[in-house]
């Protein structure tokens, strides 16, 4: 099997139990909210895989997580080989070019190699045909763009 189709069995694993990091919220950690430990917002499913340029992204976006103008979706990503330092990915909910949309940049979760998290604030008014964007920044300065679909409400 070819290694870019390869996650490894601890990778993966850190990848869907690590959900909780994903409701702290920027750059401080908060404590993750209490919860039933059968009630998880992640699936036990394989992550979306994309490929952008060299880097194949695991992509994990909550069970029922639907697009609602002005909330926030929260958004996992397993990037392998790790981001090289000067490289970074952005997320938007929206059209391609992103307009009216706000970009944010996945953050590292320390301790996790090649694990980033963000939290993707959706747009009101929510244009037609919106999907989540990723755009990883090449060497060159161009960003390499692939999307996925998520519910709209």
């Amino acid at each position: 099997m070819p290694r870019r189709l390869i996650l490894t069995t601890a990778t993966l694993a850190a990848f869907l139990t690590s959900e909780a990091r994903l409701f702290a919220g920027g750059a401080e950690r908060a404590a993750p909210p209490a919860r039933n430990a059968s009630s998880r917002p992640f699936s036990a499913r394989q992550p979306h895989l994309l490929e952008l340029d060299d880097q194949l992204l695991a992509v994990e976006v909550p069970v029922r997580a639907r697009l609602v103008p002005g909330t926030v979706l929260p958004v996992a990503v397993q990037s392998d080989p790790p981001l090289p330092a000067g490289r970074a990915l952005h997320l938007w909910v929206g059209i391609k070019n992103g307009w009216g949309s706000q970009a944010c940049r996945a953050l590292p979760e320390p301790g996790l190699a090649g694990f980033l998290t963000a939290r993707v604030e959706v747009p009101w008014p929510l244009p037609a045909q919106s999907r989540l964007w990723l755009g990883l920044e090449r060497a060159d300065g161009r960003v390499a763009k692939a999307a996925l679909a998520v519910a709209p409400v």
